[in-house]
């Protein structure tokens, strides 16, 4: 498992020679803690996906899925997806907060 915090992580399902049912890295983020993993942005790089297919992310649990295709318009496709669940999961973040369950 990791043991640095990262804000947002872009993994490839092929990383490190590994196909996306073995993807080691994304079966360690998976695993985490909800709240540890929610304020991680995961961006999943995959041939099979459609770019922004929610379902799919939902599917995987990570925040968006993205085709390999769309790489030319990454920075446009982050920003937004990363404000969208900034939005979406703020005030799930806030009752945990609240709750004392986060720092």
């Amino acid at each position: 498992m990791p043991t640095a915090q990262y804000e947002v992580i872009v993994l490839d399902e092929a990383f490190d020679g590994s196909t996306l049912e073995n993807n080691t890295l994304l079966k360690a983020l998976q695993g985490m803690l909800m709240l540890t993993r929610r304020s991680i942005f995961v961006a999943l790089l995959g041939s099979q996906f459609t770019t922004g297919d929610h379902m799919m992310a939902f599917a995987k649990s990570v925040n968006v899925v993205i085709n390999p295709n769309d790489m030319g318009s990454i920075s446009t496709i982050l920003k937004h997806f990363i404000a969208e669940d900034k939005k979406f999961f703020s005030a799930l973040i806030e009752c945990f907060h609240e709750a004392g369950m986060g720092t």
